[in-house]
């Protein structure tokens, strides 16, 4: 028990900097393309705060780190971490369609929930 105990945490310390690591090279990232480009920065940023992808990325970004750790102290079984992140993975996907194409919230296209709807009446 004690030695999978220490596995864990130095599994988790190198995950940790792995992510530190890897937000220091985001952050460098940002600040050399603000500093090359700053309308283009803005016009991205602007983009993804209207069409609320921020939001939606930081809650799967969020959602996969919990899981990962709760699997990693073994507080979800293995079935469960499959079961969520296959979830997470079909919701990315399935949220991914082509510019321009507009939904309604049947997620029918426009045009074919208008025929629905006059065939119902």
């Amino acid at each position: 028990m004690v030695a999978n105990q220490e596995v864990a945490l130095e599994v988790t310390q190198l995950v940790a900097i792995i992510l530190i690591v890897g937000m220091v090279c985001a952050i460098g990232f940002g600040i050399v393309s603000t500093l090359k480009s700053p309308e283009l920065v803005a016009s991205v940023l602007a983009r993804l705060t209207q069409t609320g992808s921020i939001i939606r990325l930081g809650t799967i970004l969020t959602i996969v780190v919990v899981v990962f750790v709760l699997r990693l102290f073994e507080k979800i079984p293995a079935d469960a971490t499959i079961t969520l992140l296959s979830g997470i993975a079909g919701y990315v996907l399935g949220a991914e369609r082509r510019p321009g194409a507009k939904r309604s919230a049947s997620g029918l296209s426009p045009d074919k929930a208008n025929g629905l709807e006059q065939n119902a009446s």
